[in-house]
């Protein structure tokens, strides 16, 4: 028995770590994608969505979801760590990923890492921009140059609301913006 009792601690110490450390490689791979698909192409939506013109996209109905009321287009992005979505709006330089799984905390402190410092001449602040909420917290930078009237806004949405499968967990804009 007392082997028995072992056994079975150790079974749910190792499912624990493996979601662990599961939902940590999706936050990390949510964020690696916000990098090389919406930072890298920031101001070149048009390259990106041309590149992806022949890959798989949502019909019209189901990308609405991921496009705000706003025209474009959204693409599921499947990975070893989960699924994401692309989403970039049609006339405007902005795009966004979004995942239904992933840690919270680690994307939060990823994200901030990424974009809580603007790389000289660019002046980064922090925004108070919502939603924030009993489940949603948004965590937004803007970065600017001095005299400028355009910036980049760089936002992260989180949602700790497990109650219902398949409510999105996080999602990462980037955009150019007037000031």
């Amino acid at each position: 028995m007392k082997y028995t009792l072992i056994y079975i601690a150790f079974f749910f110490s190792s499912i624990s770590t493996s979601l662990a450390s599961s939902s940590t490689a999706q936050s990390n791979e949510f964020i690696k994608l916000y990098s090389s698909l919406c930072l890298k192409h920031l101001y070149k939506i048009e390259t990106l969505r041309n590149k992806l013109s022949k890959a798989p996209q949502f019909p019209p109905d189901k990308a609405a979801l991921f496009l705000s009321g706003k025209e474009g287009n959204a693409w599921p992005i499947p990975s070893n760590h989960g699924n994401y979505v692309l989403s970039l709006h049609k006339e405007s330089n902005f795009c966004a990923v979004f995942s239904k799984q992933g840690k919270l905390d680690t994307a939060e402190k990823s994200f901030i890492k990424l974009v809580g410092n603007a790389p000289s001449p660019l002046i980064s602040e922090r925004l108070n921009h919502g939603p924030n909420s009993a489940n949603l917290r948004s965590i937004t930078y803007q970065w600017y140059k001095a005299g400028t009237q355009r910036g980049l806004l760089f936002k992260l949405t989180t949602n700790s609301d497990n109650s219902q499968d398949g409510n999105i967990r996080l999602m990462a804009s980037a955009s150019t913006v007037s000031l």
